[in-house]
C-alpha cells in the first residue's frame, strides 16, 4: 500500500534471477506479511534554504523492538539515503527536525513492509523560513512500494532483412501506479530510449553484436520515482533469440553510489513542503530525467 503524507523522491533495488524464456522470479507473494524479510530505503531530504538535523526511527508494531534509531544532518536540496533489511511487519516511522536537541517539528506514519518488497520511506524535512533557529519546521513521511521486474518474453517476427525482435519484460506495481521504462544496451539502442515494456530491435542488430554478448539495460519507475533496474542479456542460438534476465546487483558500491544520486537528484524535483502538509504533483519531466541518468549510472 502507499502512505502519502508528502511525496519526495528516492529509488531502491531488489535483487533475483530469472532463467532463460518467458519467465519469472520466484519471489513472495506481493502483500505477503506472515513470513520472510523485506527492505526499506529511507530517503531523508531537506528542502527551503536551510539545512536539517532530523532524528529517524522505526519501531516494530508487534514487539514494540527498535528497527532504527538514527540522526542525520541534510543539507538543502539534498538527501541522505538509510538502507534496512527488516522482518515484514508493521512499523511506525517516526521523523523529528532537532535545534539543540529540542525538537521544532515532528511527524510519523505506519508503514507495513512485506514479504519479498522493497519500500521507499521519504522524511522531508523544512526548516521554518525567515525565523530564528528553534521556531518550528515542518516534516513530513511518505512511502512508496518499489516496483519489480519479474521476468523477460523474448519474440522474433518475420524472416530476413524486415525480421525483428520484441523483447518484453514483465513488471509490477502493486500500488498500481503507472510505469515507465528507460532501455539502453551498447550497439543495440542508440542513447536512452523512453517508452513501454515492450523494445522492438532489428534481428540483423542482434546478430551484428552476437559476436560479443549483447544485453539490454532496464529501468522500470512509477509515478513518484521508485525504480528498479535489470540486464536483458540476448543470445542466438541455430537462428533463434532467446533472452535471460538478471536483477541489477543492488549490494555493490557502484550500485549503492548509483542509488545515492538518483535520490539526490529526486528531491531536487520534489516540490517544497507547505505547513499545511498537501501533497502537490511532482515535475514528472525531472523525474523521468532522473530515471534516465540511473539508467545511464546502473549500466556502466
Amino acid at each position: 500500500m502507499r502512505n502519502v503524507n508528502v511525496l519526495l523522491l528516492g529509488l531502491a533495488f531488489g535483487a533475483g534471477v530469472v532463467a532463460v524464456g518467458c519467465t519469472k522470479s520466484g519471489t513472495s507473494d506481493p502483500g505477503d506479511m506472515s513470513t520472510g524479510s523485506s527492505k526499506a530505503r529511507v530517503v531523508v531530504s531537506s528542502q527551503g534554504s536551510g539545512s536539517s538535523t532530523v532524528h529517524v526511527t522505526a519501531m516494530n508494531d508487534a514487539t514494540s523492538s527498535v528497527a532504527l534509531d538514527k540522526t542525520v544532518e541534510v543539507s538543502p536540496g539534498n538527501a541522505t539515503v538509510l538502507d534496512l533489511s527488516l522482518p515484514t511487519a508493521s512499523y511506525t516511522f517516526s521523523a523529528d527536525v532537532l535545534s539543540d536537541d529540542v525538537s521544532v517539528g515532528s511527524s510519523s506514519a505506519q508503514i507495513d513492509l512485506m514479504g519479498g518488497q522493497t519500500t521507499q520511506i521519504t522524511v522531508a524535512a523544512a526548516p521554518a523560513t525567515g525565523s530564528s533557529a528553534g521556531s518550528g519546521a515542518t516534516v513530513q513521511i511518505g512511502s512508496d512500494v518499489v516496483p519489480r521486474i519479474l521476468g523477460v518474453d523474448v519474440h522474433a517476427t518475420g524472416t530476413g532483412p524486415e525480421a525483428t525482435v520484441s523483447v518484453h519484460v514483465d513488471a509490477e506495481d502493486i500500488d498500481g501506479d503507472a510505469l515507465t521504462f528507460f532501455w539502453s544496451g551498447a550497439g543495440l539502442v542508440d542513447g536512452v530510449v523512453v517508452g513501454s515494456s515492450t523494445l522492438t530491435l532489428p534481428s540483423a542488430a542482434i546478430a551484428a553484436a552476437a559476436a560479443g554478448t549483447p544485453s539490454l539495460h532496464v529501468v522500470a519507475q512509477d509515478a513518484q520515482g521508485a525504480a528498479t533496474a535489470a540486464d536483458v542479456v540476448l543470445a542466438t542460438t541455430g537462428g533463434t533469440v532467446q533472452g535471460a534476465m538478471s536483477a541489477s546487483a543492488g549490494e555493490s558500491d557502484a550500485m549503492a553510489a548509483c542509488l545515492d544520486a538518483q535520490a539526490q537528484c529526486n528531491a531536487s524535483c520534489a516540490p517544497a513542503v507547505t505547513a499545511a502538509g498537501v501533497a502537490v504533483a511532482t515535475n514528472a519531466a525531472c523525474t523521468a530525467g532522473c530515471g534516465a541518468a540511473l539508467l545511464v549510472c546502473t549500466a556502466k
